[in-house]
């Protein structure tokens, strides 16, 4: 059985950064294309790259196959990974030498697109204490880089863990606490099991997903009526906080912290 996955996005911001079309493949494997859907007031006028640190706190469901027969256990984990962008004033992509954040290396992947050339360990990434270190070698765009960014704690789910039920009728308000200096979240909410041998081939089966301010809470009831079947679904609320260091040309690199945290849940009617 085949069973197609649609999400339903919303959004409450305006386009206002740069044509995702120059930069996308900077960034596709960060999950979140639309920069300008992520970071607010900043000027795509004055950006010379995008740099991302992440943290994902996961505790869901695994859904895996063996021996032909599909089964899910408990899983719970955390992983922290890297990427960067760098790209001029019309955003083209461009390299540059011995680029590295705290002690990783990060090397080129495609024309401006720069990626860790190990496994990031939470040693490797600091959110909530620390410091994170940024340095590059100087280019004809601008001159060497060193510089720091101080990261807020990552996003903690408050109120909701693995396992727990929510239903469609009633709602539920979803609230978790993070860095005051992240200002947009990201939540969705995604299937997670085969939704049992009832569905048909065709059957599609919704998630959604939305950004917000970073308001620590939101009442998910007007959201899950997009959501058509009950069953195991994922639900994560991710959190961007965006830091700016100042380069010698007079434009600038942001630096997102983006943290995760993931629940499986039931969804009812």
């Amino acid at each position: 059985m085949m069973v197609v996955f649609t999400f339903v996005s919303c959004s409450d911001d305006s386009t206002t950064g740069p044509d995702s079309r120059d930069i996308t493949k900077l960034f596709d494997n960060t999950g979140y294309h639309h920069l300008d859907d992520v970071v607010d007031n900043w000027d795509i006028g004055s950006l010379n790259g995008i740099v991302f640190l992440t943290k994902e706190y996961e505790k869901v469901y695994e859904i895996y196959t063996h021996e032909g027969v599909v089964d899910s256990s408990d899983y719970e984990g955390t992983y922290y990974k890297t990427n960067a962008g760098l790209f001029d004033s019309n955003f083209k992509p461009f390299d540059t030498q011995n680029f590295y954040i705290n002690e990783i290396h990060l090397s080129g992947s495609l024309e401006g697109k720069y990626d860790p050339t190990k496994k990031v360990e939470e040693s490797d990434l600091n959110f909530g204490s620390g410091v994170n270190i940024i340095k590059m070698d100087g280019n004809n765009k601008f001159d060497q880089i060193l510089d720091s960014i101080s990261l807020g704690q990552a996003v903690q789910i408050k109120n909701f863990t693995r396992g727990d039920s929510i239903s469609k009728s009633s709602g539920y308000t979803l609230s978790w606490s993070a860095s005051p200096s992240a200002t947009k979240a990201y939540i969705k909410i995604s299937p997670t099991d085969s939704f049992q041998e009832r569905l048909l081939s065709d059957t599609v089966v919704s998630g959604l997903s939305w950004y917000q301010a970073n308001t620590g809470s939101v009442e998910l009831k007007p959201f899950l009526h997009n959501i058509t079947f009950s069953g195991t679904y994922d639900l994560s609320v991710t959190l961007f906080e965006p830091h700016y260091i100042s380069l010698s040309n007079g434009k600038k690199i942001l630096v997102v912290g983006e943290s995760t945290h993931k629940v499986s849940f039931k969804l009812t009617e």
